[in-house]
């Protein structure tokens, strides 16, 4: 019971803030046809809505019990994301979408060096979002560029 009512609190304590990222208009919302609607010249505005998604990876991968070379590789897929242009979703459903993203690529790596393979149960539980919404997250940005690098070293040769 206890850790059921610390998990609730733990979801209280993000729609408390979501909620007031939202009153305040600090949310980045993107068109039909995907172009970034923030005031054009409110860079704070847009500072804003990255910080948003990028300080929940920390917290997610360390309750994930990823290593950091994935919350890397997210904070990479998220920013490539983000020039793109993604729709309109909560920072924890881009967060967890960008860090399955991640996990997935890593997964051969992970086995190796002995880290737990991230499972679709456990990324839900701690994002606190439904598959559903993560998988239709990922069906709609483009899928991830390949890691700076590894594109370093297959130029190299």
């Amino acid at each position: 019971m206890e850790k059921f009512r610390s998990e609730v609190g733990q979801v209280f304590g993000l729609v408390k803030e979501h909620l007031k990222q939202f009153e305040a208009d600090n949310y980045t919302c993107v068109t039909g046809d995907n172009n970034l609607v923030v005031n054009a010249d409110d860079d704070e505005q847009v500072e804003q809505a990255l910080v948003q998604v990028t300080s929940l990876f920390p917290e997610l991968c360390t309750q994930l019990r990823l290593p950091y070379m994935v919350q890397r590789r997210a904070e990479e897929i998220y920013g490539a994301w983000y020039k793109h242009g993604t729709r309109t979703a909560l920072p924890q459903t881009i967060a967890a979408a960008a860090i399955l993203s991640a996990a997935r690529e890593m997964a051969a790596a992970l086995r190796d060096t002995g880290h737990v393979e991230l499972t679709m149960a456990d990324l839900t539980r701690v994002a606190g979002v439904a598959e559903g919404t993560i998988m239709k997250m990922l069906k709609e940005v483009p899928p991830p560029s390949q890691p700076p690098s590894e594109a370093a070293v297959k130029t190299e040769h």
